[in-house]
């Protein structure tokens, strides 16, 4: 049960237009013009509330007076009513204390606390009053009486002030509002800072990865590089003859005669197949010395020098590199770098999209609480 039903719509005053930029001047006034009529409020509702004590510690009072022994009833029923005072008086000793500590300064948090010590109060000391009225009533009549009785002015002194109640709520959600919106717009300056230092963090690595690049090609440029090039087309062109002259080396042989003639030699027999199966493989093992032995053919023995001196010249062959590995790893390094530092950057632009709808809203929500209290809020 709630004694303090509060806020409920009137008509207010019409304010005129209010630009967003002047929020908070326009709170101060607001709080400032409503001041004395707060002080004045709670002074009067304290008045009222210390008379409530006064008579609630008297309620305590009359109610451990009270003797059922010379009363009629079975036992039973005397308990039940002990139990219920005993209940009753804690509990209005609690009510008496809480009342006793709201010092608040603000209507709306006095309001607030008052309606919380009487919630409590009913919703505890309800099994006490049910169980106290089995036998007595004139004395729990009284404390009654006392609590209606402030609960009546309590209300009529609230509706009298009702227009500006309402107002004072309006500022206070209104403050809430904007307390909202600064935590917000706190984490999106945050947001951006780091995403100006990431893009930074990106520039960096982009200068050094331009810087590298331009060394690259620098050495791309230079006598030694193109004297590479040289050699490995020279070193190409080797192989390219070597290759050629393997297989006309391998037309040359006849391998169905040379299989007549070597067939009753196991050993032969298996070089021969190994031939057969990866002539350029085995000619790298055995450097042709099987067919010089087994075929005499002058051309063949000439083609066969032949292919050992390239193989001799490909093997010696020495190409002075221009080293590259450190700048395209330095280069694939930062690249990666960068790669990263972008995700960072759209997870950041996502969480700063997700505040910046939220401030869309709040200051949705604070011109349709404007709007309440008359005023054209301009953003």
């Amino acid at each position: 049960m709630n004694l303090f039903s509060l806020f409920k719509k009137k008509k207010v005053e019409k304010f005129g237009e209010l630009n967003f930029q002047e929020i908070n001047n326009f709170i101060k006034d607001k709080e400032k013009e409503f001041s004395l009529e707060e002080e004045k409020l709670i002074n009067l509702i304290n008045d009222k509330m210390n008379f409530l004590i006064s008579e609630l510690k008297e309620g305590i009072i009359n109610l451990e007076k009270i003797n059922l022994e010379e009363k009629k009833e079975q036992f039973k029923l005397k308990k039940l009513t002990l139990e219920g005072i005993d209940i009753l008086k804690k509990r209005l000793v609690e009510l008496i204390d809480n009342l006793n500590k709201i010092e608040d300064k603000r209507l709306y948090d006095f309001i607030k606390k008052l309606n919380i010590c009487f919630d409590d109060f009913y919703n505890k000391s309800k099994v006490g009053f049910e169980k106290s009225k089995i036998l007595i009533g004139k004395e729990i009549a009284l404390i009654e009486d006392s609590i209606k009785k402030f609960s009546n002015e309590y209300n009529k002194s609230l509706c009298e002030n009702q227009n500006s109640l309402d107002l004072i709520k309006k500022i206070r959600e209104i403050k809430d509002k904007l307390i909202e919106m600064d935590k917000i717009i706190l984490n999106i300056n945050k947001l951006e800072r780091e995403i100006t230092d990431l893009k930074e963090e990106i520039d960096k690595n982009q200068k050094k990865i331009n810087k590298n690049k331009k060394r690259l090609l620098e050495l791309k440029s230079s006598k030694e590089y193109k004297n590479q090039i040289f050699q490995e087309e020279k070193l190409n062109g080797y192989k390219i003859e070597l290759n050629k002259n393997l297989i006309l080396l391998k037309n040359l042989i006849d391998f169905k005669k040379l299989t007549e003639d070597n067939h009753s030699i196991n050993k032969n027999m298996e070089i021969i197949k190994k031939y057969k199966d990866k002539f350029n493989f085995t000619f790298d093992e055995d450097n042709g010395e099987f067919f010089k032995r087994n075929i005499n053919n002058l051309d063949l023995n000439k083609n066969i020098d032949k292919v050992l001196l390239l193989k001799e010249k490909i093997n010696n062959f020495k190409i002075e590199k221009v080293n590259f590995d450190f700048f395209e790893k330095e280069i694939t390094n930062l690249e990666f770098e960068i790669e990263k530092l972008n995700k960072n950057i759209e997870k950041l632009n996502k969480n700063k999209e997700d505040f910046n709808n939220n401030l869309s809203s709040l200051k949705f929500s604070l011109v349709k609480l404007f709007e309440e209290i008359k005023i054209k809020l301009i953003i």
